[in-house]
């Protein structure tokens, strides 16, 4: 739905995907809240999920699990977007 254009199907599709917990729904809905793509913009909300995104673990491919051992968490996307928007004062540091 996103590369062909159709953004407000798009974002349904990422909020079932983000209210799933799943990290990759959860960074690209924030993209388009952060952009007002196909929703209202809304950087608060954006923050809140990208934060979500990089906390959620990584699963451990070699052993078909999350290990207690992995080191890498979250979305790298997430993380580079969050880094963004406190380098430019955008986030707010929510806990």
């Amino acid at each position: 739905a996103r590369d062909s254009g159709h953004y407000e199907e798009a974002v349904t599709e990422y909020s079932i995907a983000a209210e799933m917990e799943n990290a990759e729904g959860m960074y690209n809905l924030a993209i388009f809240l952060k952009e007002g793509r196909g929703t209202t913009k809304n950087l608060r909300l954006a923050e809140i999920l990208l934060q979500k995104a990089a906390a959620q673990p990584i699963p451990d491919v070699k052993f078909g699990g999350i290990s207690k051992d992995t080191v890498t968490k979250g979305n790298a996307a997430a993380w580079n977007s969050l880094g963004n928007y406190y380098a430019n004062g955008i986030g707010s540091f929510i806990k």
